[in-house]
């Protein structure tokens, strides 16, 4: 720094030298005028070597700073080594030494036995394994009759259920006429129900007019299927294999075809090819819906039950509409319209066995409520030739109605189920001709379902709640000679009673 300094002073003295001798040898005119600018020129002189003298020194105080650690370092080569980055040494850490707790040590309570070790050992838990549910109460049947059964054995199908767990198979009793029990049948069917959830749950069993097949409705949740039953061979399948979109209608004439539901299609099907007609019924934008449909028993008239939905500028409240045609083709008639009416129960279109009159089941809602309160239950009878219909029985006020009555075979009288309060019921007889009610029930708290009448139309059979499960019972036409001839059973479960087994 000090070579550079000196040089940098003797530099600057000789310039200002060279300024000065430029100034004192002008002119001789102008001498005076040199002497009369002189202290100007010294000031100006000042100035400027105070301004080099500055500039020299910061730029030596900057080469020296950064070559003081090597003077052998040019200043310049220094700035450059500065713009490249630092490296910086990895820090080393030292962990620290964990800490230490002093263990705490917890007194066993007060009269611990001196023979159990302390704290105790861990013991896995036992889980109780599931358990078979107990098995419903045996019904108390009447003594089997002695001597030699009848030539021709009637028998009564029903679900069997040993307890609560069990799965879904039907079960056969033999009887005669009368009603007396001669034992089960030896083969149970069992239905080969999937085990889904909310279901499944056999709701109803209807059989064909020739009885050689049953169709069984089965229910998860709000969900129907329908499944066909031989039970002959006890063999069981869906209406079209591979396929339950399908649900059972009607049957016609015999177990070979029947009316179906399938994709907001109704379709006549021939059980043995799969080969389908379809059959109109109305249509509107909205609605109406099919509720129920019957064949008469010689095959030869359709009747069907159609419900017109509330509709604004087309109709302010719903109608059920009952209407007929010849066959399939034929143009429908309408026989009867019934304001407020929201639903026609299912399966309970029915034809008087005699051909002449028909039967149901209307929900219906009074105008401006939509209360499920005031919503009555009614059956109906309509008779074909005159075009008459008539109700015959209020069913229910208020609540949900699920049965389905029943003609009994020689034509004479119907059976139905009245719901009562206190969630009690009673079934009753009537008889067409007279137009006469008669309560052929009276269990109080237990409550009837599924009306079938015996082949002979003498006897009556219910399902009878029993608490936790049902039983298969049987009534005279006066409600006076009853008695358990099945079960156990499932309370509300479907049976069906075949003349021949």
């Amino acid at each position: 720094m000090t070579t550079e300094w000196t040089k940098f002073r003797k530099d600057t003295i000789l310039s200002a030298w060279m300024i000065v001798s430029f100034w004192s040898a002008g002119s001789p005119g102008k001498e005076s005028t040199m002497k009369r600018s002189g202290n100007f020129i010294s000031v100006l002189l000042g100035l400027l070597l105070l301004v080099a003298l500055g500039g020299g020194l910061a730029a030596m105080l900057r080469g020296a700073s950064s070559t003081r650690g090597d003077p052998g370092i040019s200043p310049l080569a220094t700035s450059t080594a500065l713009q490249s980055p630092l490296s910086t040494p990895t820090p080393v850490y030292t962990p620290s030494p964990a800490p230490t707790a002093t263990p705490v040590v917890i007194p066993p309570p007060p009269n611990w036995p001196t023979d159990e070790p302390w704290p105790p050992l861990p013991t896995t838990p036992n889980i109780p394994s599931s358990k078979t549910p107990a098995p419903f109460a045996t019904p108390s049947f009447a003594p089997q009759p002695q001597g030699t059964p009848p030539n021709q054995l009637q028998l009564v199908w029903y679900l069997q259920a040993p307890n609560s767990a069990s799965s879904p198979q039907l079960q056969a009793v033999t009887v005669d006429r009368d009603g007396q029990r001669w034992g089960e049948s030896a083969a149970p069917i069992n239905l080969s129900l999937r085990p889904e959830f909310p279901g499944p749950s056999l709701i109803e069993i209807i059989p064909a007019p020739d009885h050689s097949q049953l169709v069984g409705q089965v229910a998860y949740g709000e969900s129907v299927r329908s499944v066909v039953i031989d039970p002959g061979t006890g063999a069981t399948r869906s209406i079209v294999p591979e396929d339950n979109s399908i649900t059972f209608l009607a049957w016609k004439t015999n177990g070979q075809r029947m009316l179906v539901s399938s994709h907001d299609r109704v379709k006549l099907l021939d059980l043995a090819s799969t080969v389908s007609t379809t059959v109109d019924f109305p249509r509107e934008q909205y609605g109406p819906y099919l509720n129920a449909a019957a064949y008469s028993l010689d095959g030869a008239y359709l009747a069907d039950a159609v419900v017109y939905p509330a509709t604004l500028g087309v109709r302010d409240r719903e109608i059920a509409e009952i209407g007929l045609r010849e066959g399939e083709r034929g143009e429908r008639a309408s026989l009867i319209q019934i304001p407020g009416g929201v639903l026609v129960g299912p399966n309970t279109l029915m034809w008087s066995p005699l051909g002449n009159k028909l039967s149901w089941v209307v929900n219906i809602v009074p105008s401006g409520t939509l209360n499920i309160a005031n919503m009555q239950t009614q059956l109906w009878v309509f008779d074909v030739p005159t075009k008459q219909a008539r109700v015959i029985a209020t069913l229910a006020q208020g609540t949900e109605y699920k049965h389905v009555p029943a003609w009994s075979p020689d034509g004479r009288y119907i059976a139905y189920i009245k719901e009562g309060a206190s969630n009690q019921n009673d079934a009753y007889v009537f008889e067409i001709e007279s137009g006469s009610e008669r309560r052929i029930t009276g269990f109080g708290e237990q409550r009837v379902s599924h009306l079938v009448w015996s082949p002979s139309a003498q006897l009556l059979a219910f399902n009878l709640s029993k608490g936790d499960h049902g039983e298969i019972w049987i009534t005279d036409l006066q409600g006076t000679n009853r008695g358990a001839i099945a079960g156990p059973t499932l309370n509300g479960a479907p049976f069906v009673w075949l003349p021949q087994g």
